[in-house]
């Protein structure tokens, strides 16, 4: 059997069914922090040159991607549940998620993925 190996991108996951994905074991996500207009706020490319002395770049109140003054959190984690495989009898075959996170979104992905009855292990 072909491996598939399929990436989503700047999608709200609305439209998952369209896609033709299979379940997943393991789902990888790096989620945004809804940063929106301030997105390059922390990074030399809001300023010209880098510099703030020579004022804002062109980069300066935009966002990197649409889902960053909107991602919702809670669709993501209905996808996942949805994505991910059930538990298998067998050993080492169970589904995981890990998801990357700003520090003051986890208490929420935390509450969003114990609602969805995904397991949750944070350090």
């Amino acid at each position: 059997m072909k491996e598939t190996k399929i990436e989503l991108f700047n999608d709200h996951f609305q439209n998952y069914k369209v896609y033709g994905i299979p379940k997943a074991q393991l789902v990888i996500a790096d989620i945004p922090y809804n940063l929106g207009v301030n997105a390059y706020a922390s990074n030399p490319m809001w300023y010209v040159d880098g510099d703030n002395k020579n004022g804002e770049s062109d980069k300066a109140g935009k966002e990197f991607f649409d889902t960053d003054k909107d991602f919702r959190i809670a669709e993501f984690m209905h996808f996942c549940s949805k994505m991910l495989i059930k538990e298998p009898k067998e050993t080492g075959k169970a589904p995981a998620m890990i998801v990357f996170c700003a520090f003051e979104q986890l208490p929420m992905v935390i509450d969003y993925a114990k609602n969805m009855a995904l397991c949750i292990i944070s350090r």
